[in-house]
């Protein structure tokens, strides 16, 4: 008869102080990385909560405009506006900037545009607005309050308020110039 070998199993290592390192931010990552797309998921305003608001009473607001000294930024105020949500960190926001002061200042005075800067540092807000060449007033809103109120999740974000303030319409994603003026034309029958 022969005896059978049976080999003993290698006493487990534990890991060495850099792979426990990886492993740790590793899962750390991964952890960040689920709750944010869980948030980005539960602000993303749907068509529901975008409808919701058409038609309603726009939430006022008074924001300390982006330059510093410059007075306050306040909507409603009695005129079409449009209230664009932005921020430097956002690259559509950067591209559509020039489009939505281009159309701004074809109208003139007759509807008043106001930015908000949202969740943004003011110098780079700043350096944005005026590399894009944006004249309108932007209120400066680092903890994103507003867009909150509006229950808008994404960038940039655009609201139509009509002279009596209330929502004519909520647009999600960059305007273009042509777009912005056909969605003035039917909000607040304008020829643009």
């Amino acid at each position: 008869m022969t005896a059978l070998a049976t080999a003993e199993p290698e006493p487990a290592t534990p890991p060495s102080p850099s792979n426990r390192g990886r492993r740790r931010t590793l899962i750390v990552t991964a952890v960040i990385v689920v709750a944010v797309a869980a948030a980005a998921a539960a602000l993303r305003p749907t068509p529901s909560r975008r409808a919701a608001l058409l038609g309603r009473d726009a939430p006022g607001f008074e924001l300390p405009n982006l330059i510093e000294g410059q007075p306050p930024v306040v909507v409603p105020v009695g005129q079409p506006t449009v209230v664009n949500f932005w921020a430097s960190w956002c690259l559509p926001c950067r591209k559509e900037m020039p489009a939505l002061q281009a159309v701004h200042r074809q109208l003139g005075d007759r509807v008043r545009f106001v930015g908000v800067d949202h969740t943004d540092s003011r110098a780079d807000a700043l350096a944005l607005a005026r590399s894009t060449g944006v004249g309108y007033p932007s209120g400066f809103d680092p903890e994103g309050n507003v867009a909150g109120r509006y229950g808008l999740g994404g960038l940039p974000s655009t609201v139509l308020i009509s002279a009596d303030g209330r929502v004519e319409a909520v647009h999600l994603g960059p305007f273009t110039a042509d777009g912005l003026r056909a969605a003035l034309g039917r909000a607040f029958h304008l020829a643009t």
